[in-house]
């Protein structure tokens, strides 16, 4: 498990035993989007200059960068400096072989690329001109990308988009105010559908091939769902090859205010368990690779492993 923080550190933790393994730094540098390597053997993380302490933390000036550590050897084996703007997510694709990243965009440099990571060479710009792109997520088979993109920051406009990793034209499953406030998004296991928080309460699950609202579930009048994650490989007793989407909600636009975790059955929209434990909001998840033991961590200060 890792956890990169605004101190220019990621800690590498054992979930069996919940104990840190080791810690890899980056001095005066804000870390983001951390993503390990389908082996497992190397952890990308975007890292941003750190910013004055009268502004946002990664608002610091010059470029950003996308460092990639070996976790054998626990060294940095490269530092990608082609991303212009800020870096605020990466993710590998399911071969392994390409890394994507995304972010906010300087001048002309586009905000979602995609690069060998390995030679850290640029193999394509899937995205155009001053676009602000705060997520992307490769969809299972590694043919497409989905990712949320501000079209018209004056205008306040948002729009959660597909797009082919070959290059291609964009399918836009969601397309409205900035103020719905959707959160990053998160495939199902066989990359049909697609589920998003949103900071209006809602948990929105789309179908991906017929590009249509599957459910719009309410989750509450004053909490705002903040992550989603599937839970991929572990059967349940009755839908065996049903995943269960997991979000989290805390109040919308505070930071120390409980957060509730809850499971829901994807496919139907029902509610399943509701965990409790955090003091203040929950701001990620994620389920380990067998499903066992769903992760969060809050502004709490905590990092909890529940049992699933």
């Amino acid at each position: 498990l890792a956890l990169a923080g605004f101190d220019g550190k990621i800690k590498l933790f054992d979930p069996a035993s919940a104990k840190e393994i080791f810690t890899l730094n980056s001095p005066k540098m804000v870390m983001h989007g951390v993503a390990f390597s389908p082996d497992g053997n190397t952890l990308a993380a975007g890292c941003n200059p750190l910013g004055n302490d009268d502004q946002p933390l990664w608002s610091g000036k010059g470029p950003s960068s996308i460092v990639l550590w070996d976790l054998r050897t626990r060294k940095e084996v490269r530092r990608i400096k082609g991303f212009f703007g800020k870096a605020l997510a990466v993710t590998f694709s399911p071969d392994g072989k390409v890394l994507g990243s995304a972010g906010q965009p300087q001048g002309t440099s586009p905000s979602v690329k995609l690069w060998d990571w390995r030679a850290g060479k640029l193999l394509s710009d899937l995205h155009g001109f001053r676009q602000f792109v705060s997520s992307l997520e490769f969809s299972p088979d590694g043919r497409q990308i989905a990712y949320f993109r501000f079209n018209n920051p004056e205008a306040g406009k948002e729009r959660l988009l597909i797009l082919p990793s070959e290059g291609g034209e964009e399918k836009i499953l969601y397309g409205g105010a900035v103020n719905g406030g959707l959160q990053d998004p998160a495939w199902s296991p066989d990359g049909k559908t697609l589920a998003a928080g949103c900071n209006r309460g809602f948990m929105k699950l789309w179908d991906v091939n017929e590009r249509r609202e599957l459910h719009n579930v309410r989750v509450s009048q004053k909490l705002a769902v903040l992550a989603v994650a599937f839970d991929s490989n572990r059967p349940h007793h009755r839908h065996r090859h049903r995943a269960n989407v997991t979000y989290i909600c805390a109040w919308a636009g505070q930071g120390n205010d409980e957060g509730e975790l809850k499971l829901w059955d994807a496919a139907t929209g029902d509610e399943r368990t509701n965990l409790r434990g955090h003091t203040h909001a929950v701001t990620a998840l994620a389920f380990s690779p067998d499903g066992k033991l769903l992760v969060s961590g809050s502004n709490d200060k905590s990092v909890r492993f529940s049992g699933c």
